[in-house]
C-alpha cells in the first residue's frame, strides 16, 4: 500500500517531460494524499535533476501517504532520488 514513480535513463534535455509522463503504480498512488506526494516529488525530481551534470538522467521516487485505517506501523513518509549517467 504504497506508490512508486520511476523515469528510466533519459537525456538532461527530456527529462522533464519523462517526469511528466512517467505513471506512478502502487495501491497509495490514486488515493488524495498519496496524489499529493506524488505532486510534491515530480516538483522536487525535477529541481533536483536540474543539479545533475552528466548528459543523463535517472530518477526514482517513492512514498505512503498514511490513510485513516492506517495502523501506527506504517510507513509514513517519501523519498526522491536522481542520478546523473554517462
Amino acid at each position: 500500500m504504497s506508490w512508486s514513480l520511476q523515469v528510466p535513463p533519459t537525456l538532461r534535455a527530456e527529462f522533464n517531460a519523462a517526469v511528466d509522463a512517467a505513471i506512478p503504480t502502487g495501491d497509495n498512488a490514486s488515493t488524495m494524499g498519496g496524489a499529493k506526494q506524488i505532486a510534491a516529488a515530480v516538483k522536487i525530481m525535477k529541481e533536483l535533476a536540474a543539479q545533475v551534470v552528466r548528459p543523463r538522467v535517472v530518477g526514482i521516487a517513492g512514498g505512503h501517504a498514511l490513510q485513516p485505517d492506517d495502523g501506527a506501523n506504517f510507513y509514513d513518509g517519501m523519498s526522491v532520488s536522481v542520478s546523473g549517467l554517462e
